[in-house]
C-alpha cells in the first residue's frame, strides 16, 4: 500500500507541544531494531503524540493512552484514511468497529477457538 510522503497540517485541535517528527513507516532505527527504537522514542517524545507523516495520525506508547485513543474517538478519529488503509487496521472507531469479525479469517471463527485453546496450550519445545 503506498503511503502518502507529504506532511499534513496540524489540526487546530492539537497543540503544538503534542507533535514530534516521527515517521512510523520510513524510520530507519524502528526499521532496524524496533525494540530499542520505541525506548528511545519513549525518552524522546510525548507518551502521546501527533505525527504529520503518512496523512497526519496519532501515536501512542503507554498502554493508557492507547486505550484512551481506543475510547475517545471522537478526539483521535481515523476518519482521514482511505478505505483500504481502514480495512488494514486491527482496531477501529465506531462504526466501523462492528464489522471487524466479518474480516476475522476463517481459522479464528467460533467453531474452531477450540482447536486454537487446544494448541496455544501445548507445552512449548525448546527449538534445536
Amino acid at each position: 500500500m503506498p503511503v502518502d510522503q507529504a506532511l499534513a497540517e496540524r489540526p487546530t485541535h492539537v497543540p503544538s507541544s503534542v507533535v514530534h517528527d516521527f515517521d512510523a513507516f520510513r524510520d530507519p532505527g524502528l526499521l532496524a531494531d524496533p525494540h530499542e527504537r520505541v525506548r528511545a522514542l519513549i525518552d524522546e517524545a510525548p507518551p502521546l503524540f501527533w505525527t504529520p507523516y503518512n496523512g497526519g495520525r496519532w501515536m501512542a506508547l503507554r498502554y493508557a493512552d492507547g486505550t484512551r485513543v481506543l475510547r475517545e474517538p471522537e478526539s483521535f478519529s481515523s476518519a482521514i484514511f482511505t478505505p483500504e488503509q481502514k480495512m488494514a487496521m486491527v482496531a477501529r472507531n465506531p462504526p466501523d468497529a462492528p464489522r471487524i469479525p466479518r474480516s476475522v479469517p476463517v481459522g479464528m471463527a467460533p467453531p474452531n477457538t477450540p482447536n486454537i485453546a487446544r494448541h496455544c496450550r501445548r507445552p512449548s519445545r525448546p527449538r534445536r
